[in-house]
Order: structure tokens, then C-alpha cells, then sequence
């Protein structure tokens, strides 16, 4: 199961795995793409990534 360093809006950072629902629909998460991340009341620590963001068209790279 992968996991992913992921960096929060206030600076914090925490693991994340993907979801069951984003790996059925062979969802590519890279490096710089925006998610959102569910967090366990019982381990701030951990997460599981359940949406990937759409890229704004300034953040496509060229």
C-alpha cells in the first residue's frame, strides 16, 4: 500500500494513503497535486487521501 508525505495548509505534515475508491479508478497522484485528506480523530498523524483536486490552469506544467 503506498503512502504519501503530505504537507497541510498550515505547514503540518502527516502520511496519507489512497483510498480504496481512488485506487479502483487508477486515480495518479504526483508530487505538487492538491487532495483532500480525512483525518483520524485517533492518530492525527495518519490520513487516507479520498479526492484529488483539479489543477488550476496557472499550475499545468508546460
Amino acid at each position: 500500500m503506498a503512502r504519501f508525505r503530505v504537507e497541510l495548509a498550515g505547514g503540518r505534515r502527516m502520511r496519507a494513503t489512497v483510498s480504496g475508491r481512488l485506487r479502483l479508478s487508477f486515480t495518479r497522484i504526483a508530487p505538487g497535486h492538491r487532495v483532500i485528506i480525512s483525518v483520524s480523530p485517533y492518530d492525527l498523524d495518519q490520513g487516507t487521501i479520498i479526492q484529488r483536486l483539479p489543477q488550476s490552469p496557472s499550475e499545468h506544467n508546460t
